[in-house]
């Protein structure tokens, strides 16, 4: 291949789930691009949820900001060209009775929350935008694994623009949800890409990039590097690695 395009729900989970992969095939010359769909800024004012949220992430009203240029320093330790789109994330978004999405912590997990037909053809609609402009040979986005609303409408948006496209889709393994949890029961064929000391080196240092989110997932003094590196090796019977899952849209 000599490129691939990822669609990646929000501005860490690209990394998080799939760096050393994305570092491997950058370091093996493929130009690796990665757009993360949910990174538009919302307006005032914001739901009480999302002012919790920001403050777990130590973060103010500007965000979404200070998290987009986390991820350009990211990408640049990855090897990979970011892109952002304007959806605002669950925690920002509105029902259609104008009321909060999600009005609890926890909310973005729930299997009720109502689907959002129009902004899923939205998404497939900008990402078929980038597949023209692109022209990669092959599409990454998450499996869904954890349940996280943008997450599902991240892979489904990107599995009906693969199916349009006629691209090959490789699903990854959504972190750190899986972390603990059995493997995902997934249609398609395990993929494995061998990864180099320096792919998860270059992750290792993409993740510290991410100081907002390391702070909110991941309590002070925790050592998340050895629990993503614990989780990486049980994936890999004994050899770490991240799990991938290559699948064929019908067309």
């Amino acid at each position: 291949m000599e490129r691939i395009l990822a669609l990646s729900p929000h501005l860490d989970d690209a990394v998080l789930s799939a760096g050393a992969s994305f570092a491997a095939l950058v370091l093996n010359g493929v130009r690796v691009e990665i757009c993360t769909l949910f990174a538009g800024t919302p307006q005032p004012p914001l739901s009480p949820v999302a002012r919790a949220f920001h403050a777990d992430c130590g973060l103010r009203d500007d965000a979404m900001s200070v998290r987009r240029q986390e991820d350009v320093v990211a990408m640049a330790a990855i090897g990979a060209a970011p892109y952002h789109l304007d959806f605002l994330e669950a925690l920002y978004r509105r029902d259609a009775e104008g009321g909060w999405l999600c009005r609890y912590d926890g909310a973005v997990f729930d299997a009720a929350l109502p689907r959002e037909e129009a902004l899923m053809t939205a998404l497939a609609s900008r990402i078929g935008d980038l597949c023209a402009i692109s022209q990669p040979q092959q599409l990454l986005t998450c499996a869904g694994v954890g349940g996280h609303v943008d997450h599902r409408l991240t892979r489904d948006a990107t599995l009906l623009a693969a199916s349009a496209a006629g691209l090959p889709v490789v699903l990854w393994e959504d972190l750190p949800y899986g972390v603990g949890s059995q493997i995902a029961e997934v249609s398609g064929d395990r993929a494995v890409i061998p990864l180099p000391p320096a792919a998860w080196e270059r992750k290792q240092y993409a993740i510290i990039c991410y100081l907002s989110q390391v702070r909110m997932l991941w309590p002070v003094g925790f050592d998340w590097w050895r629990q993503l590196d614990e989780h990486a090796r049980s994936r890999g019977w004994g050899r770490a690695t991240e799990l991938l899952w290559k699948v064929h849209p019908a067309r």
